[in-house]
């Protein structure tokens, strides 16, 4: 294979190489901007820092839910579903 050959193939990849790489520029600048748009953030740290919180919120109301209803569930006596407590 000739040195202009090979030239020109390494000239072509390159060439791939920058235009991959500004395609993959042009997507983090559009989901950095989605982000900011809709979570309020502006880097991808400060969204982990949320999402990070967010998790820790959830966990804290699956929790109140869960002894709430656990709570229900003792003041009904454990009745099964369907069935009304209190009367006859």
């Amino acid at each position: 294979m000739s040195i202009e050959k090979q030239l020109m193939e390494l000239r072509e990849t390159i060439d791939e190489a920058k235009t991959g790489l500004a395609e993959a520029e042009g997507a983090t600048k559009e989901l950095l901007a989605d982000l900011k748009t809709k979570h309020g953030c502006s880097s991808l740290a400060e969204a982990k820092k949320k999402l990070t919180k967010l998790e820790a919120e959830e966990d804290a109301m699956t929790n109140e839910l869960d002894e709430g209803v656990t709570a229900l569930k003792a003041k009904m006596g454990g009745s099964p579903a369907g069935k009304e407590v209190g009367g006859e």
